[in-house]
């Protein structure tokens, strides 16, 4: 099973980085517990398991990603500019430009598991997870 790049933003616990050779961001898009909304934020510091900054909110029906008050970034902020146009991008289904590469965890992009299966890594998704998205 594969799963767009864009759909996988909505598993539920989608980890990724976005980089080039000068930028390098890492976000997490996290549902909420109701379901109605997804949470984005960004690595900033060296825990790579806890130091996330609360960012905005993804809106996978429109493809936008929003600041709201609780955000301390700004619309010229280079962690927001740069996965809001990820966003868009992935929506409109064009091609990453800018030598950007998107790089998912090895883990369940739905459930946060770690994979150990060949194909379930190259899915981004476990088993289990599949059979519920």
């Amino acid at each position: 099973m594969s799963i767009s790049d864009y759909n996988m933003m909505t598993v539920g616990k989608a980890n990724f980085t976005l980089a080039n050779d000068k930028h390098r961001w890492t976000y997490q898009i996290n549902q909420s517990k109701d379901g109605r909304c997804y949470f984005v934020s960004v690595l900033s510091g060296a825990d790579n398991n806890a130091d996330y900054a609360y960012l905005g909110i993804f809106k996978p029906e429109n493809g936008s990603v929003s600041l709201t008050k609780a955000s301390r970034f700004t619309p010229e902020s280079m962690p927001f500019r740069a996965v809001a146009w990820l966003v868009q991008t992935l929506k409109k289904g064009e091609p990453l430009t800018h030598n950007f590469e998107l790089k998912w965890a090895d883990q369940c992009q739905r459930c946060g598991r770690t994979l150990t299966v060949p194909s379930s890594i190259d899915s981004r998704i476990g088993p289990e997870c599949a059979k519920k998205v």
